[in-house]
């Protein structure tokens, strides 16, 4: 094993320092590959982004032959009973059947059911 020790080397440390190439060290490791667009709103841009519609479905119930749904929203902690066309936010209630209510916002379409064994 071989100890370097300081030399009498009139070049000193210093100059070896400034001798070596600084933009070696600035260069990026990593690029990223660019992200794809996909026409709706990046990932990251949390200000166009829609909040998801959180609601659950409590029950149905039939008034004059015809079925509303009674809806609890969790966001503003509200019952909400809604028949077949009616809004809520940007999504329109599509369908009610004895078991399912079904929302859309005009791209997607979403269904919620009763579940078994609630009391």
């Amino acid at each position: 094993m071989t100890l370097l020790r300081p030399t009498s080397d009139p070049v000193g440390i210093e100059a070896i320092v400034k001798s070596i190439d600084q933009t070696a060290f600035a260069a990026r490791l990593w690029n990223a590959p660019p992200t794809p667009d996909r026409g709706g709103p990046v990932a990251g841009d949390r200000s166009k982004r829609k909040p998801p519609l959180r609601l659950e479905l409590i029950g149905i119930t039939r008034d004059n032959g015809r079925l509303y749904a009674v809806l609890y929203d969790p966001e503003s902690d509200r019952l909400l009973t809604v028949g077949d066309g009616d809004q809520i936010r940007d999504h329109t209630v599509t369908a009610i059947s004895e078991s399912e209510v079904e929302l859309s916002d005009g791209h997607s379409t979403r269904r919620l059911a009763l579940r078994e064994g609630r009391s």
